[in-house]
């Protein structure tokens, strides 16, 4: 569509005054995404990317909401726009970049806990029954005699664990 062609209705005008794009999370933002959704607005025309969102993930987020909606989305800085064959492909391009971004930081965060785990370092999470962590080391909890005694149970005494369940209620 050619610019001529558009309507803008003065009631839907979405301006967050001194709010970061830094998230959706903006009053202004989150009335102009219940407009589309109820369908009041067929295009969302915005001057820039970064007046939407400033992450690849809130973008491809929005773009995915705007069009669950049926409402095209047009960025006039960067000739973006989703109802059109080029428009469609840059969105493609884009969810995949996202994707190779979000694989990597797995990746590296995996691996960082890997390094950590060979190191014998705690990569956070619920500590086990019986111990706690602090101050970089592990150390007896208050629940250790409780542990020990599951164990003698279990493996001297031979109970079963629905037994030792009895037993210890």
């Amino acid at each position: 569509c050619d610019a001529h062609e558009w309507t803008v209705n003065d009631d839907h005008i979405y301006i967050d005054e001194g709010q970061t794009g830094k998230n959706t999370a903006r009053p202004a933002f989150q009335r102009m995404m219940l407009a589309a959704e109820q369908g009041a607005v067929q295009r969302i025309v915005a001057v820039k990317l970064d007046r939407l969102a400033r992450t690849t993930r809130d973008f491809l987020a929005t773009v995915d909401r705007l069009r669950r909606y049926d409402c095209d989305l047009v960025l006039l800085a960067e000739s973006f726009d989703t109802s059109t064959p080029h428009g469609k492909l840059a969105l493609t391009m884009f969810a995949a970049i996202a994707e190779l971004e979000a694989s990597q930081i797995t990746e590296r965060v995996m691996s960082g806990k890997r390094q950590k785990a060979q190191g014998g370092g705690y990569n956070g999470g619920r500590a086990p029954l019986g111990y706690e962590y602090a101050d970089e080391r592990w150390m007896l909890s208050a629940q250790a005699d409780t542990v020990r005694r599951i164990f003698e149970l279990l493996l001297i005494d031979g109970y079963s664990l629905s037994a030792i369940a009895q037993i210890l209620n």
